[in-house]
C-alpha cells in the first residue's frame, strides 16, 4: 500500500492552500509574459480541502494550471479513500474509490436546470463548454485567453458549491462515522508521462465538525467622503474566499453594496494591506451609517452577519495655515507673535498657539481655547529668557481640523558670556587617551563647552570639539610615536545664545615616552698592550640619560654590561683592559632614555684581545745533504709546553724566506725533497700556538749541496 509521507503532514491542507491556488489562478496570466522561456515550470498539482458536516463531508479541489484543468476534465478525476480507526489499523487498510468512474463535469444538457437557478453554475458551463471564440495567433495572447476562461470557471466554483460538483471540482462523501478517520486520494486519470499532474491528499476526521464564524470587523475609519472598513486577512482568509458587504441607516434594514462577492487581493507595497482586508465606501459627510459584513467560504456557504458597527464620513480638510509669522521681543518677559492668513474659510473656528525649547520636540499649548478668527496678534510673558523658543501657530474649523504653520523662532537679545570654565584637570595613559574634566559653571544658559588644544603653549589652539559639548568630561586621543612631549588644552563656555567665555586656565600634560632613544654607533677601535680602546658617537636623542657597554666572548649568547656612562659629550672613548689576553669578544653600545626605554643596537663590533708577549725561539736548527737520498734533513730541539706546532721556511741560494711545511709538534725533523744539487739552502723554525702567539724566528741552518 502507497503511504504519502508522514500522515500528520496531510493535516495541514487547510482552505489557505485554496485561497492560494486562487489567487494564483487570478494572477498568473498577469505575470504569464514576463517569465523567463529558458525556466521550466514546475510539476502542476491539485490541491483539496474537506470540511465534515452533519450531510457527510464536502469536498472541494482545484487545478493549479489551465493544462490539468483541460485534461482532468476530458477524463476526469479519481477519489479514494482510505478509512481507518487509528495507527493500529493504518497498515491494515488501503483505498477504495468512492466512485465507479472517473469525476468529470456533467454532460451540456444536465446543466440546464442548475444554471437557471445559479447564476454561477451558468458561468462555469458557459466557460466549459461555451464558444472560446477566435484563437489568437499569438501564443501569449492564446495563453492569457485560456487563462481567462480557466480562472472564471474555477471563481465560479468557488462560490457555488453546486456549480463545483456540477464542474466536476465537488464530491458529497455521505457515507461518514465520527469514530473514524479518512484519508482521501484525489489523482487526474489525465495525468500521462508527457504531462504529469501531482496526487493530493487530505486527512479528515470524521468527528471533526465545526460551526461556521463570523466576520469580524477589526477597524471602521471615518473619512472624508468615505467610511474604510477593516478585518484582519490572516483571521479570515483561513475561511472565507469573499465577501458580501451590506449597509443600513437605521441598523435594521440593511441593503447589500456588493452583488458579486467582494475580493480582496494583498499589495506587497503596503503593510496596511498585508495586515487587512478593506472596504472602502463613498458617502456623503455627517451621514450615519450601520455596517456588516458576510464570509464566503469556499463550498458557497455564506456565514452569518458580522456584528454591525456605525460610522459616517467627516470633514478631514483642514483650513489653509498662517502666514507671515514673526515673533519679536518687546520687552522684559514679553514675546510678542503675529500673524497673517490668506483666505479665511467659512468654518474657521479660530486659531491655537504652542510654544516648544526645539522645533522638532512636543511643544506646548500656551491657549486653551481657540483664539478669535479675527486675532491676529498674541504676547507671550511666559516664555523662558534662557532657553530656545519656537512658536507654533495653527489655524483651526470648526471640525477641529488644524493646519500648522512652519514655526518662528523667538529671538532673545542676550550678550552676557559666560565665566571661564576652572578646575580643568586630566590623564594621558599610556595608549595615549587623555580624560579632561572640569566643573560646571554656574549660569543657567549654559550649552556646553568647547575643548582646544595645542603642542606649544605659545603656538595656536585648535578647537577639538567643532560643537558644544554636553558635558564636563572630554576624551582626545594622542599619537605618542611623535617627539613632542607635551600637550596644552583649554576650555571654553557657550551659553545657549552663543556666547562665548574666555578660555580657561591652560592645563599641560606630559605624554608617555614611547619611544625609544636613537641607537649610538661605534666610531673607532684600537687594540695594544693595555686592552682595546672603544669609541662611539653618542645617541643624539635629547632624552638620553644614560650609555651602557656591553661585551661577550664570541660564540656564547650571554651579554655583560662591563660598564655605564652619563656623559654627554658628542663622542665618548673607553679602554676595556680587564679582557682575558688572546679571546675574541664581541662589544654592543645602547642608550637610555629618561623614560627607561632602551635603544635598539645598531651593530655589535667584533675584535680580539691580542698578547703581545714573546713566545722562546726554536733552537739547534741544523741541515745535511743526504746525497745517496738526494734531500736534506732538518733537525731542532724546542722543550716548551703548549698547544703549538713548526712552521718551518726556506730560503735559496740567499733568496727570501718563503713557507715550506707545517709540521705537528711532536716532530723535530723534516726531510726536504725538493732540492738540486749545487745549491745553497737556508733552513729556519717557528713555533705558532693555538692563541695565536707564535716565536720568533732562531738559529738559522745552512747547507750546501754537492754537484
Amino acid at each position: 500500500m502507497e503511504v504519502p509521507g508522514d500522515i500528520h503532514l496531510l493535516m495541514i491542507n487547510n482552505i489557505r492552500i485554496m485561497k492560494n491556488i486562487i489567487w494564483f489562478i487570478l494572477f498568473s496570466c498577469i505575470c504569464f509574459s514576463a517569465k523567463s522561456q529558458d525556466q521550466l515550470p514546475p510539476t502542476p498539482g491539485l490541491q483539496i480541502i474537506g470540511k465534515v458536516t452533519r450531510e457527510g463531508v464536502l469536498l472541494r479541489w482545484v487545478p493549479e494550471t489551465p493544462g490539468a484543468w483541460s485534461l482532468s476534465n476530458q477524463h476526469g478525476y479519481v477519489l479514494e479513500r482510505m478509512e481507518f480507526t487509528g495507527e493500529e489499523d493504518f497498515h491494515e487498510v488501503g483505498y477504495e474509490p468512492l466512485t465507479s468512474e472517473p469525476i468529470k463535469p456533467w454532460p451540456l444538457a444536465e446543466w440546464e436546470e442548475l444554471a437557471n437557478q445559479d447564476d454561477y453554475a451558468a458561468v462555469a458551463a458557459e466557460m466549459i463548454y461555451g464558444d472560446k471564440g477566435t484563437v489568437p495567433a499569438n501564443i501569449f495572447e492564446k495563453a492569457e485567453k485560456y487563462q481567462n476562461i480557466f480562472s472564471s470557471a474555477i471563481l465560479a466554483a468557488e462560490f457555488s458549491y453546486p456549480a463545483a460538483i456540477a464542474s466536476g471540482l465537488a464530491y458529497q462523501d455521505e457515507d461518514i462515522q465520527t469514530n473514524k478517520k479518512y484519508l482521501y486520494r484525489l489523482s487526474s486519470a489525465g495525468s500521462s508521462e508527457a504531462y504529469p499532474i501531482d496526487t493530493a491528499y487530505l486527512l479528515i476526521n470524521g468527528d471533526d465538525m465545526e460551526s461556521l464564524p463570523s466576520v469580524t470587523i477589526d477597524e471602521l475609519l471615518e473619512k472624508e467622503g468615505h467610511i474604510e472598513l477593516r478585518w484582519k486577512r490572516d483571521m479570515h482568509e483561513q475561511l472565507f474566499s469573499a465577501y458580501h458587504i451590506e449597509r443600513s441607516v437605521d441598523g435594521s434594514n440593511y441593503q447589500r453594496l456588493t452583488q458579486a462577492p467582494y475580493i480582496d487581493s494583498p499589495h506587497e507595497a503596503s503593510q496596511t494591506s498585508q495586515n487587512f482586508i478593506t472596504y472602502a465606501d463613498s458617502i456623503p459627510n455627517y451621514q450615519p451609517y450601520y455596517y456588516r459584513v458576510i464570509g464566503i467560504t469556499p463550498f458557497g456557504e455564506q456565514s452569518l452577519p458580522s456584528q454591525a458597527v456605525r460610522g459616517m464620513a467627516r470633514d478631514r480638510t483642514p483650513p489653509g495655515p498662517p502666514i507671515n509669522i514673526q515673533a519679536e521681543q518687546i520687552g522684559s518677559n514679553q514675546m510678542k507673535i503675529t500673524w497673517d492668513i490668506d483666505t479665511i474659510a467659512p468654518d474657521l473656528k479660530g486659531f491655537m498657539i504652542a510654544r516648544a525649547n526645539d522645533p522638532q520636540g512636543d511643544a506646548a499649548n500656551l491657549t486653551e481655547e481657540a483664539l478669535s478668527p479675527n486675532s491676529r496678534l498674541f504676547v507671550d510673558e511666559s516664555y523662558d529668557e534662557l532657553q530656545n523658543n519656537w512658536y507654533f501657530i495653527a489655524a483651526l474649523d470648526t471640525a477641529n481640523n488644524a493646519s500648522v504653520a512652519m514655526p518662528v523662532y523667538g529671538v532673545v537679545i542676550d550678550s552676557i558670556p559666560p565665566a571661564p570654565p576652572t578646575g580643568l584637570q586630566g590623564t594621558i595613559d599610556t595608549t595615549g587617551i587623555v580624560t579632561l574634566k572640569w566643573n560646571l559653571g554656574p549660569e543657567r544658559d549654559i550649552k556646553g563647552y568647547m575643548v582646544f588644544s595645542t603642542n606649544q603653549e605659545d603656538h595656536v589652539y585648535a578647537n577639538l570639539s567643532n560643537k558644544p559639548l554636553l558635558d564636563t568630561v572630554f576624551i582626545d586621543t594622542l599619537n605618542l610615536k611623535v617627539l613632542t612631549r607635551d600637550i596644552f588644552y583649554k576650555v571654553v563656555a557657550v551659553d545657549a545664545y552663543f556666547n562665548h567665555s574666555d578660555f580657561s586656565e591652560p592645563l599641560k600634560l606630559t605624554k608617555p615616552d614611547l619611544i625609544p632613544p636613537v641607537a649610538p654607533v661605534f666610531t673607532n677601535y684600537k687594540v695594544s698592550e693595555k686592552g682595546i680602546r672603544l669609541t662611539w658617537a653618542q645617541s643624539s636623542s635629547l632624552d638620553a640619560y644614560s650609555h651602557q657597554l656591553y661585551r661577550r666572548p664570541r660564540g656564547t649568547s650571554s651579554w655583560q654590561q662591563i660598564n655605564e656612562f652619563f656623559s654627554l659629550d658628542e663622542y665618548f672613548t673607553y679602554l676595556d683592559s680587564l679582557g682575558e689576553k688572546g679571546v675574541t669578544y664581541e662589544y654592543k653600545i645602547q642608550a637610555t632614555d629618561l623614560s627607561g626605554l632602551q635603544s635598539p643596537v645598531a651593530y655589535t663590533l667584533t675584535l680580539k684581545a691580542i698578547d703581545f708577549s714573546q713566545k722562546p725561539t726554536v733552537r739547534n736548527v741544523n741541515a745535511v745533504q743526504n746525497t745517496e737520498e738526494d734531500n736534506v734533513l732538518i733537525r731542532w730541539t724546542y722543550p716548551v709546553d703548549g698547544n703549538y706546532k713548526f712552521r718551518l721556511y726556506r730560503a735559496v741560494n740567499g733568496g727570501p724566506f718563503s713557507l715550506l711545511e707545517d709540521v705537528e709538534k711532536d716532530k723535530t725533523s723534516y726531510v726536504d725533497p725538493k732540492t738540486g744539487p749545487g745549491k745553497t739552502y737556508e733552513y729556519a723554525v717557528k713555533a705558532l700556538f693555538a692563541d695565536g702567539k707564535s716565536s720568533g724566528f732562531g738559529d738559522v741552518a745552512q747547507v750546501t749541496t754537492e754537484n
